[in-house]
Order: structure tokens, then sequence, then C-alpha cells
């Protein structure tokens, strides 16, 4: 098991650099980061009160914004990284490898781990802009990061898994673990 375990790094390496360099990854990403950017005119208004765009807001505001991104391709990646060795017609190829099925389906988990964090590091980044051309130089990193990365990051993390497993049939059977 030790072998098989030096294989999962690598894997996770091959399915993030096909995952990023897609184009659709990039164009869904920056489409998220672009609806943020063009609705940040609302941070900063309460009931009509214009406020200063505390962090709490203006990551509440940009995390909600780009949740429907997140779910979008937190899907379409989980069917993608299910599906790639059947449409590359290599699934029997694939199957027929000495090594265990919980480690392709770990590296898949693991590549939708560090896909959605790459996309809380895209929330962050659209956070911290909205806040420096409102004129507000308190950014609060550290409150950033919890929000998003303790607190929100998990959830997704979740959604990812369970999409995973509905995906590639781990409840009928389809993988042994």
């Amino acid at each position: 098991t030790g072998s098989w375990l030096a294989q999962l790094p690598g894997l996770v390496r091959l399915y993030v650099r096909e995952t990023v360099k897609n184009v659709y990854f990039l164009a869904i990403v920056i489409s998220g980061a672009g609806f943020i950017l063009a609705n940040s005119k609302v941070v900063g208004s309460i009931f009509g009160t214009n406020t200063y765009p505390v962090t709490y807001q203006v990551i509440d505001f940009a995390s909600g914004t780009f949740a429907l991104f997140v779910i979008v391709v937190t899907a379409f990646y989980a069917g993608e990284l299910t599906w790639r060795e059947r449409d590359a017609r290599m699934a029997l190829i694939a199957d027929s490898y000495p090594t265990p099925t919980w480690l392709g389906f770990t590296a898949k988990l693991v590549t939708l781990f560090g896909v959605q964090a790459l996309l809380q590091c895209v929330v962050l980044v659209c956070g911290v802009l909205i806040q420096l051309a409102s004129g507000y130089a308190k950014i609060e990193l550290a409150q950033h990061l919890a929000l998003l990365f303790a607190l929100q990051l998990p959830d997704d993390w979740m959604l990812a898994a369970f999409a995973l497993a509905i995906l590639t049939g781990v409840f009928i059977g389809g993988y042994n673990l």
C-alpha cells in the first residue's frame, strides 16, 4: 500500500493541471469574478444607508454571489473527473491496472478539494479588490481567511464529496472502498 500512496500526489497533480487548464474552467471563474466585481456597488449599503465595506460584509456578498459558480464548477468537474477515462475509451484499461479503486477516487476527491480552495482564493482576491476600490484600507486578511477557508470551504468539500460519490456510484456498489 505504500507504493500506491506514493502515486496519489502525481495523480492529483495530473487531474488539477487538466482541470485548471481547461477553457471552460477559466471561463466560469473569470465570469464569476466579473459578476462579483460588477455587482460590488451594493456592498456597504444596508437598507439604503451607506456604510464602510467591512470585511464580513464584503465576504458575505462575494461568497454569496460566487456560490452558484462554485456549485457549477463542482458538479461539472466531478462529472468530468469521473467520466474522463470513459470518454477517452480508456476505462477498461484503467480498470485493469493493479491499483486499488480507492486510489482514483481519492485522487479525484482531493482534486475537487483543491479546485474549491482555488475558487475560495478567487473570492478572497475579489473581496480585497472591492474593499480597496471602495477606499477602505483596513483589509483584515485573517478574517478573510477564517471566513472563507475555515467556515465556508468545509461546506464546499462536503458538496464535492457528495457529488463525486453520487457520480462514481459509491452508494450503489460501484467502488469497493
